[in-house]
């Protein structure tokens, strides 16, 4: 049950920001600072959103469209 609690918030958070990730990996990577340690966070927090948006979160959609209908009509899968 934990598990997917947990699976469950991290997909509704991917799905309702999307395009706030993909912003901000775009933005830190076009001139990252690396002047003060809280700019060092946030071109690794930029880089992190660009890897979520570009690779995971395509392919976790992906996995979820080949899932069987009957699995996404499960109430454990909602």
């Amino acid at each position: 049950m934990r598990d997917r609690l947990f699976w469950g918030e991290a997909l509704a958070l991917m799905l309702e920001a999307y395009l706030e990730f993909l912003i901000s990996g775009f933005l830190n990577s076009q001139e990252p600072l690396f002047t003060t340690s809280g700019e060092v966070v946030a071109a690794v927090i930029g880089y992190m959103s660009l890897f979520f948006t570009i690779l995971v979160m395509p392919s976790v959609f992906i996995w979820i469209l080949r899932r069987p209908l009957e699995t996404l009509k499960n109430k454990n899968f909602e």
